[in-house]
């Protein structure tokens, strides 16, 4: 009886050993299992979840403030760029005020002495029997041009000037290449004579043209120096100056291309100065002779040049009034020597004076003259002249 109840009691001990073990293990298993998923699932995920939406909240700030801060300096790139563009462009407004301001004594010049006087002399040449004095007119229309053009002065000066233009522009250009070749080609001298050349064009043209008539001129005294050379070699005399009319364009060619071929040759000799010796000494590797060297390199090289004074002889030829004037004086009617130049100022002021609409008239002629002339002169230097 005794061992049995102790056995009960063991037991009894026994099971509710096992029931606390039971209750630990609940507690380890339920207790803290679900504390743990509610962890897991409850806390852990709540707040992985706001520190995701806390990141993404922080990116899409980032980014916002990103986007904000490239508009931004988008905004401020471009104001700058505007800014840079409205300071360029008042500084090339202020450049080229500054370019029309320093044009501007040479435009009111030009506009003074050159475009108002053309305009007026163009006016001038339509109103009949102008008087300079009253300042008053018969009346408008095309009859000065008509009367010039049958003027028998007027025609003899178109035909002197057209056969000194046509002769002496060739001539002084061809003869001033030459010499420039001649120098360019002399190292030692070359300083020397272009000074020698270009006495004659600081020379006064008058006293060069006395020079020419004493030497050409027939006195009671002497036949003049040229006249001497020509008996000397068994000529006879001839009166250059008050002979024939094959007599007197001669000395006044003659005498015109020695007055204009001194600045041709410092031009040209300057130009041809310039020439790049790679292409002579290309040339010489080749074997190329000088005469196509000359053809082939010089001439395109300098031909800008020559285009050049090919133009002002043209002008200055079409222009001519001292020269005539320092070989034969002033009657040049009389001498059947006058130009254009000269007929305009005869029918102003010389025995036929007193005629500005006909002197106006022949002024206009003149200019389209040598308008035309220089046009045909431009359109020719397109195919010719190499720039």
């Amino acid at each position: 009886m005794i061992e049995q109840s102790e056995m009960c009691v063991k037991d009894v001990k026994n099971s509710s050993a096992d029931k606390e073990n039971t209750d630990k293990n609940m507690c380890i298993n339920g207790t803290d299992v679900g504390n743990a998923a509610d962890k897991i699932n409850g806390t852990d995920i709540s707040n992985s979840t706001n520190k995701d939406i806390d990141t993404d909240i922080s990116k899409d700030t980032n980014k916002n403030n990103g986007t904000n801060k490239g508009i931004g300096t988008h905004k401020s790139n471009g104001a700058a760029k505007g800014k840079d563009g409205a300071g360029k462009d008042l500084l090339e407004r202020i450049g080229s005020l500054k370019g029309w301001l320093y044009l501007l004594p040479a435009v009111l010049f030009l506009g003074a002495f050159m475009v108002y006087p053309l305009i007026d002399v163009f006016v001038y040449s339509f109103e009949e029997g102008y008087n300079s004095a009253s300042q008053t007119y018969l009346g408008t229309g095309g009859y000065n041009y008509s009367y010039v053009l049958h003027d028998p002065y007027f025609l003899q000066a178109v035909k002197n000037t057209f056969i000194l233009v046509i002769i002496t522009v060739p001539l002084s250009t061809g003869i001033a290449l030459l010499i420039s070749v001649g120098l360019n080609s002399i190292k030692p001298l070359r300083n020397l004579f272009q000074t020698i050349y270009f006495l004659p064009y600081v020379t006064n043209t008058l006293a060069v043209g006395l020079v020419f008539m004493i030497l050409f001129k027939k006195t009671p005294y002497t036949d003049g120096l040229i006249n001497l050379l020509i008996n000397w070699f068994g000529g006879s005399s001839v009166d250059f100056i008050d002979g024939p009319y094959w007599a007197k364009m001669f000395v006044l060619c003659f005498y015109t291309i020695w007055v204009v071929m001194p600045f041709k040759i410092l031009i040209l000799t300057s130009a041809l100065a310039s020439v790049n010796q790679d292409y002579y000494n290309a040339a010489k590797v080749d074997g190329t002779s000088k005469l196509r060297t000359f053809g082939r390199i010089t001439l395109p090289m300098i031909s800008p040049m020559i285009f050049y004074l090919v133009i002002t002889g043209f002008i200055g030829a079409f222009k001519a009034y001292s020269d005539v004037v320092a070989l034969f004086g002033t009657d040049l009617n009389a001498a059947k020597m006058n130009t254009i130049v000269a007929y305009i100022y005869d029918m102003l002021y010389g025995d036929s004076g007193g005629y500005p609409s006909y002197a106006s008239a022949a002024a206009i002629i003149l200019f389209a003259i040598i308008f035309t002339i220089t046009c045909i002169n431009l359109l020719v230097s397109k195919r010719k002249v190499h720039y």
